[in-house]
């Protein structure tokens, strides 16, 4: 009999730990090195695409935050050469729910360029799908350097549970940080 009570007691406080214990937490929406940029991080996890003249850099402690500087450097009076352009991905989406992604931008524009110049941008695709895209530029002729600015933009995801993503500059200098994704 002692021994059946000792059994039920053990079987009992097993079912009551099991069922105490925390369900695992779905991994949360992520733009790999988005929010804390590296040199090493972008460079094991992004496609890095530039002109010659272009570069990026990762600095830290820009106003208080780790940055992203992407230079493009050419004549104002010139066309804007091939962007500065990284590739990227976006993991764990869910189908058919709403994503925000934003950033915070900081821009150097020229001048005396004659047309719009979206300088900054950034998209989210698939293979199947356009996800959305973001353009943050200066208007035609107006000089633009810029303190922070948060861009975002929103879109309803598809079947994909990870999307591609680009993001791109064409202006001189163009700092980005706190590159996220988020489910609304």
């Amino acid at each position: 009999m002692k021994v059946n009570v000792i059994l039920w007691s053990v079987l009992i406080g097993a079912v009551t730990i099991a069922s105490c214990k925390k369900k695992a937490e779905e991994p949360k929406p992520e733009l790999i090195c988005g929010a804390n940029f590296s040199e090493e991080c972008l460079s094991t996890n992004w496609i890095i695409n530039k002109p010659a003249t272009a570069s990026y850099k990762v600095l830290g402690n820009v106003d208080g935050r780790n940055a992203l500087l992407m230079t493009n450097p050419h004549p104002s009076n010139q066309p804007n050469p091939r962007s500065v352009l990284l590739d990227g991905f976006i993991k764990h989406i869910k189908p058919n729910k709403v994503y925000q992604i934003s950033c915070d931008v900081k821009i150097k524009g020229y001048s005396d360029y004659v047309s719009n110049n979206p300088g900054f941008f950034f998209y989210a695709y698939s293979n199947e799908q356009w996800y959305g895209e973001l353009y943050f530029g200066s208007e035609s002729g107006v000089y633009l350097d810029q303190d922070w600015t948060t861009m975002k933009y929103n879109f309803t995801s598809g079947p994909e549970e990870v999307l591609s993503f680009q993001l791109g500059s064409l202006y001189d200098s163009t700092w980005i940080s706190n590159l996220v994704i988020k489910e609304l």
